[in-house]
């Protein structure tokens, strides 16, 4: 429940922010920026921690909606070929870049390898992480 209540406090804080910078004529990310330096120099503040699975799940979705109604379909028709050619063609890159990888950690039977091109593509959890090297070390 913490971390609902930070993102709660950090949302109203952004909002807060993006009506003093638009009421000062000046740019949101700026006014964003020294808002969040401001919180960082308090002095005995604690360090603001946010579940990443909470986060992806909160924040990318109204992002990813927010840019699909102002995306301009004349302007993706035209850019088709481009488009796909990047979305296609990262997928391929990320694959052949991490599966080799993956393929030599299962020969050497090594988590940690597997661990490190497994977080190439995802967020890593750092308990999980020192899980892994842990075992990896007793082994």
């Amino acid at each position: 429940m913490r971390s609902f209540e930070t993102i709660l406090a950090l949302l109203v804080a952004s909002t807060a922010l993006s009506v003093v910078a638009r009421r000062l004529r000046m740019p949101v990310p700026i006014v964003m920026v020294l808002g969040g330096l401001a919180v960082a120099l308090i002095p005995r503040h604690r360090i603001v921690e946010i579940d990443p699975d909470l986060a992806f799940t909160m924040f990318v979705p109204p992002i990813l909606f927010g840019s699909a109604l102002s995306t301009s379909t004349r302007y993706l028709k035209a850019n088709l070929r481009v488009v796909l050619s990047l979305a296609v063609g990262l997928i391929l890159a990320t694959t052949l870049a991490v599966a080799p990888e993956e393929q030599m950690a299962k020969r050497m039977k090594a988590k940690v390898t597997s661990v490190a091109a497994s977080h190439v593509v995802m967020p890593s959890k750092p308990h999980e992480v020192a899980a892994v090297v842990l075992e990896a070390a007793n082994a």
